[in-house]
């Protein structure tokens, strides 16, 4: 299957389709193609001289690069032009188009020259390439806008992969590029309304939405509606520098601005509801009835407790003084989550995988989930793989305490995450030599054990191994 489609126009008796791949058949007459394929007498024919222009549009899905031939008539002899137009993956930038286009347009005049009908035409061997897919980083979302921008390019080296790869064309409808030797002056250019993308390609910004939780419902730029895909987890926005964003969500209809690089699209908050009273005759309480008998007791009660009290005031023993506590006692009695160790996204950086504590002392490090699996840095150094018995290392180098329960909030907490447990790293023994020796012989032979030496000298007399009874006795019994 093809990646690129293939439309190719000319103006014979009003503008036809000459060729159309198969790809685009069933799309052709969609808003999202035909707003592609105007009439290019507009600006081209008129601008142009009769030399070559290119275009470049972004849609939804596409990126649309365009080789004009402005030198062709029609069936009448009138100027006119013919168009082919290359269809790319919207996230695909392509370098080099301008080649692909003069090859397409080579075979194309080879057909004409030879009558082939458009059924019979086959460009697939052209349009069969390998895209770089290791460049993604165009897939972008851009306002909707009815403005056209154009440049001038060499005609002997055109290199308009630069500029119409560039970000800032999603601030336009359309983008032509005249050769500079041929087409009218740039003064003539901007009167039928083109702006220069050159003075204006510098004045845009790029917004970072972070929409993980998927409820962003409704996104719009200077009031106007923005077109995008409400199922990515991250929409990358093009824009002017003085545009303002508003949005709202699947839980909260109200608008909310937003400013910054980036834009996090949070879950509402609700309350729980309070419970309902049931609705019918107010029934008296307990102290409306009983109260006067209430009262009465706690008066009779407070008279015995008194006497009670002043009676055995004199005997009574003194209280020991209550042990004094440390200052670091005090505080986390006063404010009892003052020591709790948590862990939440570090929202300063785009990565999403990275979790901070707001622990003392633990601030500056970094945890990074990686495929289920724990690495950690600090002040932003090389990240190493992270294991239980690394937190005992981590505490040693803060002059941090934790008892076993503590060491066990922190490594739960980020299991929790992680849906994994956090797994001791391996200790690797050194062998003593003898031990390598053992290890080396065959495990078949039995192994060979050997008496520790008792220090005794060698011509020392024969343990004698009965007792008086004539009975043997274990000799380390003895």
């Amino acid at each position: 299957m093809n990646l690129f489609g293939l439309i190719i126009q000319r103006t014979t008796s009003g503008l036809n389709d000459m060729f159309v791949s198969d790809n685009l058949k069933e799309i052709r007459r969609t808003p999202e193609i035909e707003k592609t394929t105007d009439d290019e007498n507009k600006y081209a024919t008129k601008l142009a001289n009769q030399s070559d222009v290119y275009t470049f549009q972004i849609t939804p899905n596409y990126r649309v690069y365009s080789l004009v031939i402005t030198d062709a008539t029609d069936s009448f002899g009138r100027a006119g032009f013919y168009a082919i137009r290359l269809y790319t993956p919207k996230k695909y930038p392509l370098a080099n188009f301008e080649v692909i286009l003069q090859q397409i347009n080579k075979k194309y005049l080879e057909f004409e020259s030879t009558g082939t009908l458009k059924n019979n035409q086959e460009y697939n061997n052209l349009l069969k390439y390998d895209l770089p897919l290791e460049v993604n980083q165009a897939n972008f979302i851009t306002t909707n806008t009815n403005e056209v921008a154009f440049c001038l390019y060499d005609g002997n080296n055109p290199q308009l992969s630069g500029l119409f790869n560039h970000k800032a064309v999603g601030l336009f409808n359309k983008m032509y590029a005249f050769n500079k030797e041929n087409a009218v002056s740039t003064d003539i250019i901007k009167s039928l309304g083109l702006k220069s993308f050159e003075e204006v390609r510098t004045n845009f910004k790029e917004v970072l939405i972070n929409n993980n939780y998927r409820i962003l419902k409704e996104l719009k730029v200077n009031n106007v509606p923005v077109e995008f895909n409400q199922n990515d987890n991250e929409l990358v926005l093009i824009l002017k520098k003085e545009d303002e964003i508003e949005y709202n969500t699947t839980d909260n209809p109200k608008f909310k601005q937003a400013v910054g690089s980036m834009i996090y699209v949070e879950r509402k908050y609700t309350a729980p509801p309070s419970p309902s009273r049931p609705k019918g005759p107010k029934k008296a309480s307990f102290f409306e009835t009983y109260g006067l008998y209430f009262i009465m007791v706690i008066m009779i009660v407070a008279l015995g407790v008194g006497s009670w009290f002043i009676f055995i005031k004199d005997n009574a023993v003194p209280e020991p003084e209550p042990t004094p506590i440390s200052n670091n006692e005090a505080n986390q009695n006063a404010n009892p989550t003052a020591s709790e160790i948590t862990f939440e996204i570090d929202r300063s950086i785009r990565d999403t995988t990275v979790y901070i504590t707001s622990y003392p002392k633990l601030e500056k490090y970094h945890f990074k989930l990686d495929n289920e699996k724990w690495t950690y840095n600090k002040d932003k150094s090389k990240y190493a793989d992270f294991y239980s018995t690394n937190l005992d290392e981590i505490l040693k180098n803060e002059s941090l305490v934790f008892d076993s329960n503590k060491k066990n909030e922190f490594l739960q907490n980020l299991e929790k995450i992680s849906g994994q447990r956090i797994p001791d790293k391996e200790i690797i023994i050194i062998h003593s030599t003898e031990d390598r020796k053992q290890e080396s012989k065959p495990k078949n032979v039995a192994p060979i054990v050997t008496k520790p030496k008792t220090g005794k000298p060698k011509n020392a007399p024969k343990q004698n191994n009965q007792n008086n009874n004539g009975e043997k006795v274990d000799p380390n019994k003895i």
